[in-house]
């Protein structure tokens, strides 16, 4: 890798991508591919798909630390981590809240006793990051609880390597656990007796996904991989996976693909235009809402849970319009209170 401490201007291929990125998280959870009957295509498509939610870590870290001095532990520093960490933290409780008639809806639907649904509710809240339908918010459970712990290292003035460490550490973690939820037959009796633990806390290795690429987006920002070599590992990644089909090899295979991707569009250059700051606003809108619009299209369509081309398209271009409004809402407000305040005088 090659260090670079200098700070270029704003990655507006980053917007971009990012944009695609959240039609691809609405593809991932309504499965346009459903109905699919080309193995191959289905293959890449998913593959494709699978990159979405890395490419959101990677870039939440890379834009994290293109606002700090490396090698990160400063005080400047460890104060902009706290004030991510509280913007997420908010953002995670406004959304929870959001979405929480849905998961009442769910819960009481169910059949569960008030003792369950608190219990319920209270694991999805701290330790899966998600309630009914409400998928999209472990992604910012996830990269809180990882701030937490950088902000924990950085305070100790750990070196930049020890961001690698806990990729390192998160991905064994998470691979572990969904290995061992796959084939607990294949784990020592020891290691099965965790079963009941992870079924009750984390459920799967999901929450630990930000532990892996969030450090290695903000080490991305100041250390380059080559661009040849991500020109290589991207194809080459996505053969091997390809080809093959076990999943704790796939899993590793994906934070090759996912990291050499995000590099080659870290590395591609776009003029300045007001699109990508609308892309920059639009696409958290349309990861966070997008399940709404989604749930309440099929319960009303199909009265089930559906997946299809019209799920997506119909959940996309919805929550596309309704993230364009608010944000024309949005801007129109800030512009009104920018305006200075004009006397009318008597005539």
């Amino acid at each position: 890798m090659n260090q670079s401490n200098s700070r270029p201007a704003e990655k507006y291929s980053l917007d971009l991508c990012k944009f695609i990125m959240a039609f691809a998280v609405i593809a991932i959870h309504t499965d346009p591919l459903a109905d699919c009957s080309n193995t191959a295509m289905s293959r890449i498509g998913y593959l494709f798909l699978s990159m979405a939610v890395p490419f959101f870590f990677l870039t939440s870290g890379y834009l994290l630390a293109k606002k700090m001095q490396y090698p990160f532990s400063g005080l400047e520093n460890l104060s902009k981590i706290r004030r991510y960490m509280t913007k997420i933290l908010k953002m995670y409780l406004i959304w929870t809240l959001l979405y929480l008639p849905m998961a009442l809806w769910h819960l009481v639907a169910t059949g569960k006793t008030l003792h369950r649904a608190i219990l319920l509710y209270i694991q999805g809240f701290f330790f899966v990051g998600q309630q009914y339908n409400s998928w999209p918010l472990w992604y910012l459970l996830s990269t809180f609880y990882t701030l937490g712990v950088l902000y924990l290292l950085l305070k100790r003035k750990a070196p930049p390597t020890a961001l690698l460490l806990v990729s390192g550490i998160s991905a064994v973690i998470s691979f572990t656990i969904d290995a061992l939820i796959a084939s607990p037959d294949h784990f020592l009796t020891t290691m099965q007796a965790l079963l009941p633990v992870i079924h009750h806390t984390v459920q799967h290795g999901r929450i630990f996904t930000g532990g892996i690429y969030l450090p290695l987006g903000m080490l991305l920002a100041y250390r380059k991989i080559p661009a040849l070599l991500n020109r290589i590992l991207l194809p080459a990644g996505c053969i091997a996976s390809f080809l093959i089909h076990v999943s704790v090899i796939d899993s590793c295979l994906l934070i090759i693909i996912s990291v050499s991707f995000f590099g080659i569009v870290e590395n591609f250059s776009l003029k300045e235009h007001r699109i990508y700051h609308f892309m920059r606003q639009s696409s958290m809108i349309l990861y966070l809402l997008h399940m709404y619009i989604w749930s309440i299209y099929y319960k009303l369509q199909y009265k089930h849970k559906d997946h299809g081309i019209d799920d997506f398209l119909f959940t996309a271009i919805l929550t596309f319009v309704l993230s364009a409004l608010f944000i024309l809402l949005k801007s129109r407000r800030l512009k009104l209170k920018s305006e200075p305040f004009k006397k009318v005088s008597p005539n």
